[in-house]
């Protein structure tokens, strides 16, 4: 969970116009973060559904030192973080998160991999800073690729 979290933390905006995109959307098997423009989004053993708050959550998460990590929402509406004697409990959004999906036109490939890579090349992402962007999300017959402009 710890490096899921690493990875959508870089989206969750600290400042925005739209109070809910502080916070992380856990949801459907999924923790989400965004900034309004760039999306993350992995995986996550969570059967909730709640907006915990970015910065506040990933401190607690981070303090449990990877351990076996408890999540449960307590009576008032906070996502408790547990593992051992560390407990800290995050607030959480009433504010429903706004579904962001990838937009555009999906295109599938059935043949060239190699060729499809290389017309993709140009639009991968290169600074180490926003590691995120320097892959390519292979799903099923799509590929998809950001430079964190296009």
């Amino acid at each position: 969970m710890i490096d899921n979290l690493n990875f959508v933390k870089v989206a969750a905006q600290k400042k925005s116009l739209l109070p809910v995109l502080s916070h992380f959307c856990i949801r459907d098997g999924r923790i989400t973060g965004s900034d309004g423009v760039i999306t993350l989004s992995a995986p996550c053993d969570l059967d909730i559904e709640t907006y915990p708050k970015a910065v506040p959550f990933v401190l607690a998460v981070n303090a449990c030192k990877g351990k076996d990590i408890q999540l449960s929402m307590t009576p008032s509406g906070k996502l408790r973080v547990k593992s051992g004697k560390t407990s800290a409990s995050v607030e959480c959004s009433q504010e429903v998160y706004p579904e962001l999906q990838p937009e555009g036109e999906l295109l599938s490939f059935t043949g060239d991999f190699m060729g499809a890579l290389a017309l993709l090349r140009p639009f991968i992402g290169t600074n180490q800073q926003q590691a995120w962007s320097t892959g390519v999300l292979i799903r099923g017959n799509t590929l998809t690729v950001t430079n964190n402009v296009t």
